[in-house]
Parts: C-alpha cells; sequence; structure tokens
C-alpha cells in the first residue's frame, strides 16, 4: 500500500481540530505514525497560534482520492476555504 505523509494544522480551536484529525485518520486508515503536536505563531496574518502535527498512513487510496477524503474531513468540521491562502 502507497505510504503518504500529511501535514495537520489549525488555528481555530486547534487542540480540538488536530485531536479530531487523528482519530479520523486512525478510524479510516488503522495505525499511523503521528508526530509530536507544536503550537507556532500565525505568519502573514494576525491571528491565533496554531498547532501543527505531521501523521504518516499507509492508503488504499490514490492520491486523488485522499485528497477528496482528507477534504470531505475538513469540510465536516467547518473548515472556511473562502479566505486568502498564506
Amino acid at each position: 500500500m502507497p505510504t503518504a505523509c500529511l501535514s495537520l494544522g489549525s488555528n481555530v480551536d486547534p487542540e480540538r481540530h488536530v485531536a479530531i484529525a487523528f482519530a479520523a485518520l486512525r478510524e479510516r486508515f488503522g495505525d499511523i505514525l503521528a508526530s509530536a503536536a507544536y503550537r507556532t505563531p500565525a505568519v502573514g496574518f494576525e491571528g491565533s497560534d496554531f498547532v501543527n502535527a505531521a501523521a504518516v498512513i499507509e492508503s488504499d487510496l490514490d492520491v486523488l482520492a485522499l485528497n477528496d477524503w482528507l477534504h470531505a474531513l475538513e469540510d465536516a468540521h467547518g473548515r472556511d476555504r473562502s479566505g486568502p491562502r498564506y
């Protein structure tokens, strides 16, 4: 099975959202390799600190299907993509 390296992060209720992301990845893909979480300041805009982490998964999905699955997970938890990208 292909391996995917994912970066996770949020500055909106970040501890909760990163924990939800790890839980959803474990539920869908089984055992994952998860990094520690790190708090970092927002860069390029005024905003709350981010909590960032990484995960390594083995996926039965091709890259486009995995991207779709990850976006659906974000959407299910209120991700807003309408603002500027940094």
